[in-house]
């Protein structure tokens, strides 16, 4: 029962709690004042913060991998699917830089 409670508020937390708590501080003029690495850095350790907490309630809790959509791949399915996936984000990547170069994009703040 516990486990399950924890489920439901950690997946609370990540739909309602985490875009509230992102458009509240995307407003603060303290952010754009901040070196984009050290921002960068906080925003990657509470990346890795919420992913641990995932696993860790996961883990406490009645779900196997398979029951939540994870599926065994056979190798080349799953280098076609990364391989994919990179090439869209590479793509995506590009088309900022372009925009960007081109005026259309907001140049990335120093």
């Amino acid at each position: 029962m516990a486990s399950r409670v924890a489920s439901v508020l950690f997946i609370l937390f990540l739909v309602v709690g985490v875009p509230t708590l992102s458009l509240s501080t995307a407003r603060d003029r303290r952010l754009h004042q901040m070196a984009r690495l050290d921002l960068y850095v906080s925003a990657a350790i509470s990346q890795w913060v919420l992913a641990v907490v995932g696993v860790v309630v996961f883990l406490l809790g009645s779900l196997s991998a398979f029951s939540v959509g994870f599926r065994k791949l056979a190798p080349a399915p799953a280098f076609i699917s990364a391989g994919a996936l990179v090439a869209l984000s590479m793509a995506g990547i590009l088309l900022s830089l372009i925009l960007e170069r081109r005026g259309w994009w907001p140049a990335e703040a120093n």
